[in-house]
């Protein structure tokens, strides 16, 4: 029995090696954080994710990250960085979705983080701002004048697309963020003066015309981020100019009598005078004749 008492102090001894050898030796995981997007934020169409890791082990290194989002992996090499362009799943209502992000050391060892944000149906409706800085409101514009703007993104990763300018139909655009464009007054009453013969009058040559002062009208700027959201203003200004609207006819044998309306828009334009053309003998030309905003054009005969 006592032959075999030499073995304990081996063995105990064995274990002290053992456990000096063990003495500290770590087995510590990297940290990684996901810096961008943060909690609960929003995406739509597409996502970048920004992502920092630290390795914890003595010596060793980060090798890389892995970022994972709805189904799609994208690695970034080394400690840090940005995996872009994350396609956003269509969705037909906001829907909560996780971005999870694992780090990995030179030793193999591995750490996650994660973040939930929610998958937009619609484009974000942080509008952008925008200011039309020329010509101020209210003013009176003549002949050519300009029309500038300027727009800034509101809403996180939007950027502005193009601005666009508007009075009545007559629409011009600024690519970007900034800019003018140009304007005649006599583009301003295009939508504000239409003529319309009675549909069993088809009647063609100009005969006729009447004569409308532009007064007041207004420009609108639409400015338009890469999410697609809008935000706009406005001014009104003033014109000294004035705008003629022909009223078109020709002889048609057989047609016992001809009436027109122009219809004009009083918030915008006020009659200054009517009168008939060399060949419109015979027309009675009648502003504002029982309903406010129209002139009538009328004549008798088959000529």
């Amino acid at each position: 029995m006592y032959k075999y008492l030499w073995i304990v102090p081996v063995i105990a001894l064995a274990m002290v090696m053992a456990g000096c050898h063990g003495e500290g030796v770590t087995t510590e995981p990297p940290t990684v954080t996901i810096q961008s997007p943060t909690q609960g934020g929003q995406a739509y169409d597409t996502l970048d994710v920004t992502a920092q890791a630290v390795a914890q082990e003595p010596g060793a290194t980060i090798d890389h990250i892995e970022v994972t989002f709805a189904g799609q992996t994208k690695t970034i090499t080394g400690a840090s960085g940005t995996a872009e362009d994350f396609n956003v799943p269509s969705v037909s209502q906001d829907t909560p979705y996780t971005i999870t992000v694992t780090a990995v050391d030179s030793n193999g060892r591995r750490a996650t983080d994660s973040v939930q944000v929610t998958v937009t149906a619609e484009p974000p409706t942080a509008p952008p701002t925008v200011e039309i800085t020329r010509p101020d409101d209210g003013v009176t514009v003549s002949g050519d004048f300009e029309v500038e703007a300027t727009a800034t993104p509101v809403e996180p990763g939007a950027t502005i697309d193009h601005i666009d300018v508007t009075s009545g139909t007559t629409k011009k655009t600024i690519p970007g963020a900034s800019g003018t464009v140009s304007f005649n007054v006599s583009e301003l009453s295009a939508a504000s003066v239409s003529a319309a013969a009675a549909p069993a009058q088809a009647w063609t040559v100009s005969v006729a015309n009447a004569t409308v002062a532009l007064t007041a009208h207004t420009i609108t700027a639409t400015a338009v981020d890469s999410f697609g959201a809008t935000g706009s203003d406005s001014i009104t200004v003033k014109t000294s100019g004035t705008a003629t609207v022909s009223v078109n006819l020709s002889n048609t044998t057989g047609v016992a009598g001809f009436s027109m309306t122009i219809n004009y828009d009083q918030t915008a334009l006020e009659v200054v005078s009517v009168s008939g053309g060399e060949a419109a003998t015979g027309l009675t030309i009648v502003p504002n004749m029982q309903t406010a905003g129209v002139i009538r054009v009328a004549g008798a005969g088959t000529q």
